[in-house]
């Protein structure tokens, strides 16, 4: 088999899986129906996937790594200051995979893919914030731990809340959102004061 038929059948196939995901719930998607709708045969799909799941892992790969390198090139860009060049870079790059973005926080394939995706972000997040740390001489009031964890979290809940709630908005003005409630915070975000907050 040609490798431009091998990427035909595997992008057939990884479309097929995603369409079908995103109609309905992705364990009721069959394999046939995948064969149906990617127009392959068995044999072809068992020549490149073992699973539904393996194909559920791929398509999210592929999104995590594309998100992933807007991210850096971005954080590259101004580094070490902050800026919304990240964010930006961040939500585009999970724009462009909306769709399997959607499957991933929707929890498909028993929530692995979205693991996946909380582990690698916190990762990045941990590094960076850690290295700018460094270069500016600060220490943070918390664990570097929790704070990438925080990060991973923020950053996954808030596409799962522009896929699943307003897709219709902007990429900029979903990031300046994140970038805010992210960077300053909860508070910020609902006008509290600080006497409101229990905290002095």
């Amino acid at each position: 088999m040609t490798d431009r038929r091998v990427r035909r059948s595997r992008a057939a196939i990884q479309n097929a899986l995603l369409d079908l995901a995103l109609d309905r719930d992705y364990d009721q998607v069959s394999i046939e129906e995948i064969l149906e709708r990617a127009d392959v045969a068995r044999a072809t799909f068992y020549a490149h996937f073992r699973d539904k799941d393996a194909v559920l892992d791929q398509v999210s790969e592929q999104a995590m790594l594309a998100v992933d390198a807007a991210t850096h090139q971005a954080i590259s860009e101004t580094w070490p200051h902050y800026s919304m060049r990240a964010m930006e870079a961040f939500c585009g790059a999970a724009h462009e995979h909306a769709d399997v973005v959607r499957l991933v926080v929707r929890g498909a394939g028993h929530g692995r893919p979205l693991r996946a995706w909380l582990k690698r972000v916190g990762e990045v997040a941990d590094v960076a914030i850690r290295r700018r740390d460094e270069v500016l001489g600060r220490s943070p009031r918390l664990p570097y731990e929790l704070l990438a964890a925080n990060f991973a979290w923020q950053a996954m809940a808030v596409l799962e809340w522009w896929f699943e709630r307003e897709p219709e908005r902007e990429v900029g003005e979903v990031a300046l959102m994140f970038r805010q409630i992210n960077m300053l915070g909860e508070a910020w975000a609902r006008r509290l004061e600080p006497d409101e907050l229990g905290m002095v």
